[in-house]
């Protein structure tokens, strides 16, 4: 016979963690009663009775009227149309100097792998060069202009 065949008994391991669960519970129902809730946490817990709820404000701006703004006209008149024209021919020209020096740059380096020559690494070297500069003109330049009529 073993302790599964009587459930009434209970066995004194059982008891003591029982006894202990319940002093522990009470420990801790008397520290809650003698320390109250920080203010940051929340509101404090009161045995008894209700929970108080601070009284709300009203908000202030729902007491206001609208305020209009009136835009400010100026003595020049604002034009009806406007001309967007694109100055594309020099950034077409730095565009396509751009994408011969990276070409040049490809051929150059399989040239300079292939046959290790100085002039293959001085060719590679300046189409590098005139790649670097001429990025730095296509993302400095400007893409559109505007053109006000009347």
């Amino acid at each position: 016979m073993d302790e599964t065949d009587n459930p009434s008994v209970q066995s004194p391991e059982i008891a003591a963690a029982e006894a202990a669960r319940t002093a522990a519970q009470q420990r801790l129902a008397a520290a809650r009663t003698q320390f109250s809730t920080p203010s940051w946490i929340g509101p404090s817990r009161e045995p008894a009775g209700e929970a108080v709820i601070p009284e709300q404000l009203l908000p202030d701006h729902d007491d206001d009227e609208p305020e209009i703004v009136i835009p400010v006209v100026s003595d020049h008149p604002i034009p009806e149309t406007a001309h967007w024209a694109e100055r594309a021919k020099p950034r077409m020209l730095a565009g396509g100097i751009l994408l011969a020096a990276l070409a040049g740059v490809l051929g150059f380096l399989a040239l300079a792998i292939i046959t290790q020559s100085i002039g293959a690494i001085a060719g590679l070297a300046a189409c590098a060069i005139v790649a670097v500069i001429f990025r730095g003109a296509l993302m400095g330049s400007g893409v559109m202009t505007v053109d006000l009529k009347g």
